[in-house]
């Protein structure tokens, strides 16, 4: 275990997604974090991870947005089935949002973590 000489303003406990979005948007505020985890290393497992337009605003603001929609679908619209018939269908592209930015994209939580540790 590696211990610095100047210690964080905030400790941030789980390195997902969220703590890492987290430790970026502080850090981009030149407020001090360390992330801990219990896992040595990034997830060798995938979960499906949707992001929303305001996280998907941050990113663009870190100048990631490119590289997260390069690797995510785009999620425009969204449909209920029941007994595998659709029901009805709700159009996401008149959702409030950013211009340039989506509402709602999907991508692999083990991608989206490999390009945040970049």
């Amino acid at each position: 275990m590696r211990w610095h000489a100047t210690p964080p303003e905030v400790l941030i406990v789980g390195a997902g997604p969220v703590g890492m979005m987290t430790a970026l948007a502080l850090a981009r505020e030149k407020v001090r974090v360390r992330i801990i985890d219990q896992a040595p290393g990034p997830c060798t497992y995938s979960y499906g991870l949707a992001l929303h337009h305001p996280v998907l605003d941050l990113l663009r603001s870190l100048g990631m947005l490119e590289d997260v929609l390069s690797m995510a679908y785009v999620v425009d619209r969204l449909t209920l089935h029941v007994d595998e018939k659709p029901l009805d269908s709700i159009s996401l592209e008149e959702c409030v949002r950013q211009p340039g930015v989506p509402f709602l994209v999907t991508l692999a939580q083990s991608s989206f973590e490999d390009l945040l540790l970049e």
